[in-house]
């Protein structure tokens, strides 16, 4: 059993120290060519499915990309769809909303089984059925919202509580607007760009702290306005690319928002045919940008990745330190924290649980004020033990 003592206490934490970029093509989707699809990933597995084909029918149809192969998986229960949004977990991957033949709005969740290659309805969202909204993931929550049915807008958003099949309202996004960008970096979720009313185009971004229930403004997306884009994360940073701006033209511009300084920055412009309506997911230290619709309107079975190679290791975050009791735990590699013990001075453990996602929230202030010890177990057996205050 290994033992460190290293922990950081930051809100925001990079684990970069040098890296190098590159796009490949990978072997291309072996499902119909579709756009506006959705993707998660399991693990080292990638999900890609849904969407709507050339001859413009909605597909249930799924595929898996594992060790650089396709292979299709079952389809979903029910109806087809399009524009439904993703959430990844550590053991499977959720679609939730969407547009369905004869426009018909859902407000259904699907989760994929890996062991016994099943779909299973879950509680579903409580907002009212719509298509285009955003999500992003935190441990064994998923977070979605916005979006739109044929006549108006939302700004509302709701939890997803994997462990008890359960939703739970969230504090309002700031307004209301559909085909938002969204990602996830140590704990926080972004949202920002889409579209509102009238086909107005936002540059703005904004944080949301699961600890608090608030979303905060964040510097303003410096690129092409953009709708319709895509958005990963790799090494702590949020990447922007794809999509089209506020003219209607596809834009190739790169951009990557970095919490730490919390500015953006831009790279090279994306190297292939531009698109719209792309899937994603991510694996290890690659992004796959997959499927997706051309300028002249032709949809895609490509496959593209993005790969940084980083030379350092992870460190555990805790954050914020000293609190008033909420705390979160997070570890950037992808081992799951199996255990946390809060241990007073005097020896006595006053605290435990178990888990099995690489991110823990935990609210302490039944405590009394002090200074107290925290052991984290990774599911590897490493351990961890620092003061927490």
């Amino acid at each position: 059993m290994r033992k460190y003592n290293h922990i950081i206490f930051l809100f925001f934490a990079s684990i970069i120290n040098s890296y190098a970029q590159n796009w490949n093509t990978e072997t291309p989707y072996i499902g119909n060519p579709i756009d506006d699809g959705v993707g998660f990933s399991i693990g080292e597995v990638g999900y890609i499915g849904s969407g709507r084909d050339a001859g413009f029918q909605y597909r249930s149809d799924f595929y898996k990309f594992e060790n650089e192969q396709w292979e299709q998986i079952a389809s979903l229960n029910g109806t087809a769809r399009q524009y439904a949004t993703s959430f990844s977990f550590p053991y499977t991957g959720c679609i939730v909303t969407g547009l369905a033949p004869q426009d018909s709005l859902l407000n259904e969740i699907q989760c994929y089984s890996v062991d016994n290659d099943e779909w299973h309805i879950k509680n579903p969202f409580p907002g009212s059925p719509r298509l285009q909204t955003s999500s992003f993931s935190i441990g064994e929550m998923g977070f979605c919202g916005g979006g739109r049915n044929l006549q108006e807008n939302f700004k509302d958003w709701y939890k997803f509580n994997l462990i008890t099949n359960s939703w739970s309202q969230m504090t309002d996004f700031p307004d209301d607007r559909y085909e938002c960008v969204a990602f996830t970096i140590n704990g926080i979720g972004y949202v920002g760009l889409g579209t509102s009313g009238q086909g107005i185009f936002h540059n703005d971004f904004f944080s949301y702290n699961p600890l608090n229930n608030e979303w905060n403004a964040i510097a303003t997306f410096p690129g092409n306005l953009r709708s319709y884009a895509t958005s990963f994360v790799i090494n702590n940073k949020g990447y922007v690319c794809t999509g089209y701006d506020e003219n209607y033209q596809l834009s190739s511009e790169i951009w990557y928002y970095n919490p730490e300084n919390n500015t953006w920055s831009q790279i090279d412009d994306f190297p292939f045919p531009t698109l719209k309506g792309c899937s994603q997911f991510t694996l290890n230290n690659c992004a796959y940008v997959v499927t997706g619709i051309d300028n002249q309107s032709t949809r895609q079975t490509v496959n593209y990745s993005f790969c940084e190679k980083i030379s350092t290791s992870a460190d555990i975050i805790i954050y914020p330190n000293p609190s008033s009791g909420k705390i979160a735990i997070l570890n950037p590699s992808q081992l799951a924290i199996s255990q946390i013990e809060i241990i007073a001075i005097n020896g006595q453990r006053v605290f435990t649980a178990s888990s099995h996602t690489n991110y823990y929230s935990l609210n302490l202030a039944f405590l009394q004020t002090g200074t107290y010890i925290i052991k984290v177990t990774l599911s590897d057996g490493t351990e961890m033990h620092n003061k927490i205050i």
